[in-house]
């Protein structure tokens, strides 16, 4: 990759919508979740503005009772337990996921998670589809002062992996606020992925170096 003046030697993946096709139930459910606390006076659009923000923020931002915001994050993970494992709707992006995840790691790349989500949540989806025996490390906003896009997250992977500097670090996502994530994180280069929320337009403007259409593509990049 010619922009790179040092190797790469992380890259942090979101979760949904980027490694997981959860076909938006993130997003309906988050919406559900508020109007059975009795939020009625959203739009199930108004939703669009918090793409890969942390869950509860988002909740917190509705619900200003401590209590009931409490209250709906044990209700948001519950449905989304549901939706997620009762209901089988996810999957993995694509089958050639591990494949490209241990061709990185074999070439010394740390493989990293990060997420929106809480931590509990994060772990479930982890052991529910092996993602352990593929990646190195992963973390939840919950873990961090503040979640996307602001870059504690990233940092925080780089401390744990002693990745001293952040030109060396590829974040990669399908949301507006990971892009901006990557950018205030100083990331040698953030990558865009067209598998969830938002368009390669609303990407390329949010600052992203790279647009592919899924996360796998990034096999046709010179990284190593």
């Amino acid at each position: 990759m010619s922009m790179l003046n040092n190797k790469i030697k992380m890259i942090v993946c979101d979760m949904a919508g980027t490694i997981i096709n959860e076909k938006r139930i993130i997003y309906k459910t988050i919406f559900n979740t508020l109007q059975q606390m009795g939020i009625n006076n959203i739009k199930a659009s108004e939703m669009n503005k918090w793409h890969g923000r942390d869950k509860s923020e988002v909740l917190a931002s509705y619900l200003h009772n401590i209590e009931h915001i409490k209250e709906g994050e044990k209700l948001l993970v519950k449905r989304l337990d549901d939706e997620y494992f009762g209901k089988e709707q996810v999957e993995l992006i694509d089958s050639r996921l591990f494949d490209v995840f241990d061709k990185l790691r074999s070439n010394d790349i740390k493989v990293c998670l990060n997420t929106g989500y809480p931590e509990r949540f994060q772990k479930k989806i982890i052991k529910h589809f092996n993602l352990n025996e593929h990646v190195d490390d992963y973390i939840s906003s919950e873990e961090v002062l503040y979640g996307r896009p602001y870059p504690f997250m990233i940092h925080r992977l780089m401390e744990r992996n002693t990745i001293l500097c952040s030109k060396q670090v590829i974040k990669i996502g399908d949301t507006v606020n990971d892009i901006k994530e990557g950018k205030n994180a100083k990331c040698g280069v953030t990558i865009g992925v067209l598998t969830g929320a938002d368009s390669n337009e609303q990407l390329a403007n949010a600052g992203a170096d790279i647009v592919l259409n899924k996360i796998v593509d990034i096999e046709n990049i010179s990284i190593i």
